[in-house]
């Protein structure tokens, strides 16, 4: 964890409950400008915010947290990879998404007070910005703003997660995979996609076998489609890539 020194005293003005200042507070606060569900707020709230946070340190393949434990805080990706992933009692896994920078997780647990549904590890060396569970319901009671916000980030993750389900009912896995580059070349506007993962670990995400990924994407090179950089993929023909996942 990066910062030290005594707690923060609570504000005499501004949101009651929260810290005035601390010692994380500038970095903080660039950071949690990046996301978007707390771009509603007003600057001073985000500064009591990032005062009441603190940044934790993971390496790479340490447990942020697992599934079924007691969701206590939400986390902010300041720097690294994440991997979000539901396992069954078999041990097999399924990758929902990898995080990078600016992205958050675990807010769903943070508001119905449940136990994680998925599981986070860092994929790489990261730092997180944790903010307890506790803050993130004063900010719901005190900014209708945020809980707008919150409500449109659930109904974009629901939204997700339907469409994912049916692409594993109806959709073949070489179309998954082709769906997948797709996804990621229009989130970053790139088009060149770093997987983020092993071939291994996107197969768990869409939910195929390792061996089917790299049949699939040297399928995808020998027609043109795309060129192999290592975890890198070059989309050169997207929509050949389009048409393929549609079919």
């Amino acid at each position: 964890m990066t910062g030290s020194g005594s707690r923060p005293r609570a504000s005499s003005g501004g949101v009651a409950g929260f810290p005035r200042n601390g010692p994380t507070s500038a970095a903080a606060s660039a950071l949690l400008a990046r996301v978007p569900i707390f771009e509603g707020l007003p600057a001073d709230a985000v500064e009591l915010l990032a005062a009441a946070s603190t940044f934790r340190r993971f390496r790479a393949g340490q447990q942020v947290f697992f599934q079924g434990d007691v969701a206590d805080a939400m986390y902010v990706v300041a720097s690294g990879r994440l991997k979000v992933a539901v396992s069954s009692v078999r041990g097999d896994e399924l990758v929902l998404a990898v995080l990078t920078v600016g992205d958050a997780v675990g807010e769903l647990g943070t508001l119905d007070g449940l136990k994680r549904s998925a599981g986070v590890e860092a994929l790489a060396d990261a730092e997180l910005l944790r903010i307890d569970a506790a803050v993130v319901n004063r900010l719901l009671r005190t900014y209708p703003r945020f809980a707008e916000a919150v409500t449109i980030s659930l109904c974009r993750l629901v939204r997700h997660l339907t469409g994912s389900s049916a692409d594993l009912a109806f959709v073949d896995a070489p179309g998954r995979l082709a769906r997948l580059l797709l996804e990621l070349a229009d989130s970053t506007g790139r088009a060149v996609v770093d997987l983020g993962l092993t071939q291994a670990g996107v197969a768990s995400r869409i939910g195929t076998s390792r061996q089917t990924v790299n049949e699939t994407l040297h399928t995808f090179q020998r027609r043109g489609w795309v060129q192999l950089r290592g975890r890198e993929v070059l989309i050169l023909e997207p929509d050949a890539l389009r048409r393929y996942a549609e079919r």
